[in-house]
């Protein structure tokens, strides 16, 4: 019998953020502010609005569309449980 030898890698160090596990080089440095919505600027509204009809435009199995959206959070809503 051989004695096992060392990994080759140094291990990796993981974080659990919503639904994701991030490897530290993805790790974000900068920290960002949501602004009240009430203050956003007319451009700015526009450009939410615009995503949001790109994201009603894609088919309901792209994970990024609204629908599928929907259900995520709808999913996480279900799975707390009140006690």
């Amino acid at each position: 019998m051989t004695a096992a030898s060392p990994p080759a890698d140094p291990p990796i160090t993981l974080y659990f953020s919503c639904c994701l596990f991030i490897r530290d080089e993805y790790k974000s440095t900068t920290t960002r502010v949501r602004r009240p919505a009430q203050t956003a600027s007319e451009g700015y509204i526009a450009k939410i609005n615009k995503a949001y009809e790109l994201m009603k435009a894609l088919p309901e199995t792209d994970r990024r569309s609204s629908e599928a959206q929907a259900n995520l959070a709808a999913l996480s809503i279900a799975s707390v449980t009140v006690k």
